[in-house]
């Protein structure tokens, strides 16, 4: 089983994030958020997170491009979808 040190959530619906956010740090994961995909490349430039869960209908980026920082960072990653 793979240990999972941080999560990145980005989700633009706050409610959701929070709830996302509470729901997994209750389970022991070190939580991180970001509200846009902005932010989300921002967070990953400063430390790659172990795991990120995307909300692919956000508004500000279309999703081919991502993963962009995580390959640039030679980050190992998954698509669930």
């Amino acid at each position: 089983m793979v240990r999972v040190e941080s999560v990145l959530i980005v989700e633009d619906d706050r409610a959701l994030r929070e709830v996302m956010v509470e729901g997994l740090s209750r389970r022991g994961f070190h939580m991180r958020e970001a509200e846009c995909v902005a932010a989300a490349i921002h967070e990953i430039q400063n430390l790659p997170p172990s795991a990120i869960l995307v909300d692919y209908q956000l508004p500000d980026v279309p999703p081919s491009i991502y993963w962009r920082p995580c390959a640039v960072r030679n980050c190992a990653f998954r698509s669930l979808f």
